[in-house]
């Protein structure tokens, strides 16, 4: 064994544990005193959820560990990165009021409809629609009644919103003079 290092490798762990041998260099090895070492790596065009990564466990004396993509994306949370909210007010809410509201660049699928009232409540609806101006489709499965308390629904006919597809408020009914609505819309833009 003279010069030479045996390491002991253990697949419940993944550690490698070396065992006698002579100290020395490995020009294979990642050096925290090189420039350019990852860079000349070979990069992967496409990744996948369960290709592995080298961390270094901040939470265990920066002892190296392996994690999949997937649980890194799930410990940075990005599916809430893609969440969103828009808020809209509408001044003297009427019975018959129609507005094109948003329009996003890409699919969405709507996650509530929340609305609030200054005084009395309104009825309304969620419409999809192509053109801002044209009919369309109600998301809501029954019409939501906003009112001082807050009103919110989460039960769709119709969730999934096209990209560049128009999002409306519609109106139907009004009672005791509201002069404030307060409608917030929450959606998850699609992966």
């Amino acid at each position: 064994m003279a010069g030479g290092v045996l390491k002991i490798y253990n697949p419940l762990t993944g550690e490698r544990v070396e065992i006698g041998g002579a100290t020395g260099s490995d020009s294979d090895a990642i050096h925290d005193n090189v420039s350019g070492e990852i860079a000349a790596i070979t990069e992967k065009a496409s990744p996948v959820a369960a290709d592995l990564i080298v961390i270094e466990d901040s939470e265990a004396s920066n002892v190296k560990k392996r994690a999949t993509l997937v649980s890194i994306l799930g410990a940075l949370s990005l599916t809430n990165a893609r969440k969103r909210t828009k808020i809209f007010y509408i001044e003297n809410p009427t019975d018959s009021d129609d507005f094109p509201v948003m329009s996003e660049q890409q699919d969405i699928t709507l996650d509530k409809i929340r609305s609030y009232t200054d005084v009395g409540t309104v009825t309304l609806n969620i419409e999809e629609r192509i053109t801002p101006a044209g009919s369309g489709v109600i998301t809501l499965t029954s019409s939501l009644v906003a009112d001082v308390g807050g009103e919110a629904s989460s039960t769709f006919s119709n969730d999934e919103v096209d990209a560049e597809d128009w999002l409306a408020i519609v109106t139907s009914a009004v009672a005791s003079s509201p002069t404030k609505l307060w409608v917030a819309i929450d959606y998850t833009i699609d992966a």
